[in-house]
């Protein structure tokens, strides 16, 4: 079982969990860099707008596998785990047109063993890049939807983004920032594609890669056969530090002021031996 494997790998383990429960891991990663750094959507030259980035120390506009394997350290608290993940920056524009970052401490990275085909789950291979979210949504789409058939609805793609306030009262996660009045931190929240067409390592237009038919479980279309583990990201903003009474609003680095173009980056910078063992002894 996964948890066997956790001495000898020398993982953090969060939770195993083994049967008919979905088993999983996750870690803190903290801020390694923040700035015009995306070398899956603009390798070699400076993004269109900035990230926060946690995980390897050598993320760069030019990072490979090989780069960011080779790093000093990571910010996250698996060291085999040298991949890099990236979020845009959240703002606070003020009335007078300035703009003061919103600080965060970084993200929890969740690796999940979910899907109809989970028994199967790969790990992500050498070389491997995705994206997930839409930079440029500024209202709901409720007409794309996953994969679906007779057995398995499918469900509109926008849910893989939603937002969580963290008050003294709980309320319903939604998929936009619907409030940022939050005592305890706004949670932004991304799943990413499970599903990969298991010949491309990226594709400039993300098709290598599609959701489970309800994103964060259910099964992959026929086009997309290979099950990956199911990566989902946290961020939490602490949204109560800035002082609002301005009247100005809260605004990712993309010009997005609604949260419905929250996106987040992966690029694979595991040491492939572990992950490997890890990923084949937890189903």
């Amino acid at each position: 079982m996964f948890a066997k494997a956790i001495p000898v790998l020398g993982l953090i383990l969060a939770s195993a969990l083994i049967g008919s429960v979905d088993a999983f891991w996750r870690m803190n990663c903290a801020v390694i860099q923040t700035g015009r750094v995306d070398p899956i959507v603009n390798p070699g030259k400076l993004a269109a707008h900035a990230h926060t980035i946690i995980g390897a120390s050598n993320i760069g506009v030019n990072a490979t596998h090989d780069s960011l394997l080779n790093s000093a350290c990571t910010s996250c608290e698996i060291t085999a785990d040298k991949s890099a993940y990236w979020t845009p920056l959240l703002y606070y524009e003020h009335a007078n047109g300035s703009f003061e970052e919103v600080p965060h401490a970084g993200s929890v990275v969740y690796y999940l063993g979910r899907g109809a085909n989970r028994a199967n789950i790969q790990p992500f291979p050498k070389g491997f890049m995705m994206l997930s979210g839409n930079s440029a949504l500024r209202s709901y789409d409720n007409t794309t939807m996953t994969y679906s058939n007779s057995q398995y609805k499918g469900r509109p793609i926008a849910d893989r983004v939603s937002f969580n306030c963290l008050d003294v009262a709980p309320m319903a996660e939604q998929p936009w920032m619907f409030n940022t009045s939050c005592r305890n931190g706004m949670r932004a929240q991304i799943h990413f594609q499970s599903c990969w067409n298991g010949v491309d390592l990226y594709k400039s237009d993300n098709s290598h890669v599609a959701y489970m038919s309800a994103i964060d479980d259910g099964i992959c279309p026929p086009t997309h056969p290979v099950q990956l583990v199911h990566l989902f990201i946290e961020t939490l903003y602490s949204v109560s530090s800035i002082v609002t009474s301005d009247g100005g609003k809260f605004v990712f680095s993309q010009g997005d002021p609604t949260g419905y173009g929250f996106h987040g980056d992966f690029q694979n910078g595991w040491d492939m031996d572990v992950q490997t063992v890890a990923v084949q002894n937890w189903v």
